[in-house]
């Protein structure tokens, strides 16, 4: 998980470098196996470093975490990409991940179906996939933080 993660990070160099943003990655379980589609993973992973990368403001920090955790009485790995974004509309984090849905606080551009697919992705893999918004009162800062559990087989 932790390569992946480390491969769209390296991938993204130029955006990252154009928007000043930061990227920190704390990966107590970076080395931890589990058995999953290594493309289809990475399509959600991709997809959730994209989105943070998308609604980050200039010179913001993005972080990622790869944690070891319990779900459903199995060993798992999640996953949690958090950005400094304005956050998701509370009244839309419920429906985020339904098809076709944006939130009303996007950047033009996108389908509407890449948090589906996420979704998609997540629950095929036996895991969940949620949404959250978080607030850093300290910083005055906010963002959504995107996160998803897959289960160890």
């Amino acid at each position: 998980m932790g390569q992946l993660v480390e491969s769209f990070i390296n991938e993204q160099e130029a955006r990252l470098h154009e928007l000043q943003l930061k990227v920190s990655v704390s990966a107590s379980a970076y080395n931890q196996q589990a058995l999953f589609d290594k493309h289809y993973i990475g399509q959600t992973i991709n997809n959730l470093i994209s989105n943070a990368i998308k609604y980050s403001p200039q010179g913001g920090e993005i972080h990622i975490s790869i944690t070891s955790c319990q779900y459903h009485d199995k060993h798992g790995i999640q996953l949690a990409i958090q950005d400094e974004g304005s956050g998701i509309p509370e009244n839309q984090l419920d429906f985020i991940f339904e098809k076709f849905v944006q939130s009303s606080n996007k950047i033009p551009g996108g389908t509407g179906l890449g948090l589906s697919l996420c979704k998609n992705i997540i629950q095929a893999h036996g895991g969940k996939i949620w949404a959250e918004n978080i607030e850093n009162e300290a910083l005055q800062k906010t963002g959504a933080r995107f996160s998803f559990i897959i289960p160890e087989k």
